[in-house]
């Protein structure tokens, strides 16, 4: 459990959010991290603009917090992406 933490605690977002969900995904299943320790340890790795966006949002439940995780990333990379940087 303790190796998941620290691996979970080195985990960064590098540009493509579903392998940095998948990487926390898999390691939490050892670690077996809930609640608001769950959400700011994936937090922590995420852009500035995906924060930004998230304090303004309400995600009173996980699901709702998980869909907004990957979405607002997601749009990021698709408008990186368009406009050619990367």
């Amino acid at each position: 459990m303790r190796i998941a933490l620290r691996k979970m605690d080195q985990v960064k977002y590098q540009g493509d959010i579903e392998k940095y969900r998948w990487e926390f995904k898999n390691l939490n299943i050892l670690a077996q991290v809930t609640g608001i320790a769950w959400r700011s340890m994936v937090e922590k790795g995420l852009l500035l603009d995906a924060l930004r966006y998230l304090s303004n949002k309400e995600c009173g439940r996980d699901t709702e917090w998980v869909v907004a995780i990957r979405t607002v990333p997601k749009a990021e990379e698709a408008f990186k992406k368009q406009c050619g940087r990367q």
